[in-house]
């Protein structure tokens, strides 16, 4: 139906007496109201390290026995051994004696030089620390066992060390995830990304602690909608250093977007009729005129 077709309507004194209708006049306002939007916290892409062998080789010994725990960087998480690691440590030693045996030289001669940087750089490559080459020097025997580190501080997310096994570089060992850092995935409304834009604050609120929001900032609204939900996301960042947010957990995220300008009614006032929405406009003489209207949120 159209306004056209609904036509005025002329009611009697008595008529809308009895019929108890009342009108009201409508208001322009300054409407402020929050936006409210579902939320769910996750790690940033970045944040993530995985841990794994350069040379193939054998887990003899695990430090970190289980998931969730946190690990600093630079722990060591477990042993392994190689034969390519100690052939290798092997050449460094056996450079080192020449470098250190030529009789009637402070220096060693360059090309004794050379040599030994080229095996420490591949020693390096092959995951060696600077700490792990000195050692070796200084006891002047290759290790058997060489320490596996964490190369990130956070949380052990993946587990799959077994002592014992045989280890390739394309074999994960432990995956790290760093939480101090995380991000929060809001999918709003269509209607409310024309003024969304990046440094923009808002609060997150999570469900198992609605009583603890958190102040977090936009950082991005995404280009694309999401394969998941086919809706458009938006994404928040927070420093998270105590924990204090969870991966996964959901919640809702409120902001506050600009004043706008609105013509407002009562509720009753507006009929709906499930296509379209009007209201009757009073006129002199008791006559009612149908006008259509958009409800905003």
């Amino acid at each position: 139906l159209d306004e056209a077709a609904l036509g005025p309507v002329m009611l009697t004194t008595e008529r809308i007496q009895r019929a108890g209708i009342a009108s009201v006049a409508a208001r322009r306002l300054t409407l402020e109201e929050p936006f409210r939007w579902p939320a769910s916290v996750q790690a940033p892409e970045g944040a993530r390290g995985e841990v794994r062998v350069r040379t193939e080789a054998f887990v003899e010994r695990i430090a970190v026995r289980q998931s969730n725990v946190h690990v600093r960087a630079g722990q060591t998480l477990a042993w392994v051994y190689s034969p390519d690691l100690v052939a290798a440590q092997e050449e460094l030693l056996v450079a080192h004696r020449w470098h250190t045996a030529v009789p009637g030289q402070a220096e060693p001669p360059p090309e004794l030089a050379a040599v030994q940087s080229a095996i420490e750089q591949r020693l390096r490559l092959l995951g060696l620390s600077e700490a792990d080459i000195q050692r070796t020097l200084s006891s002047g025997r290759a290790q058997r066992t060489i320490p596996v580190r964490a190369p990130i501080s956070g949380y052990v997310t993946r587990f799959e060390a077994v002592v014992g096994s045989y280890a390739m570089p394309e074999t994960l060992l432990y995956e790290i995830t760093d939480f101090s850092r995380v991000r929060i995935i809001a999918t709003p409304f269509s209607g409310d990304l024309s003024w969304l834009e990046p440094g923009m604050s808002a609060l997150f609120t999570s469900r198992s602690r609605p009583g603890a929001p958190v102040s977090v900032t936009l950082d991005l609204v995404e280009p694309q909608v999401s394969t998941d939900t086919r809706a458009l996301r938006v994404r928040f960042t927070v420093a998270n250093p105590d924990m204090a947010l969870r991966s996964d957990e959901i919640g809702e995220i409120v902001v506050h977007g600009p004043a706008r300008e609105a013509i407002v009614v009562p509720r009753d006032a507006v009929i709906d009729t499930g296509t379209r929405r009007y209201v009757f406009v009073e006129r002199p003489g008791g006559l009612f005129e149908p006008r259509t209207v958009e409800i905003g949120g």
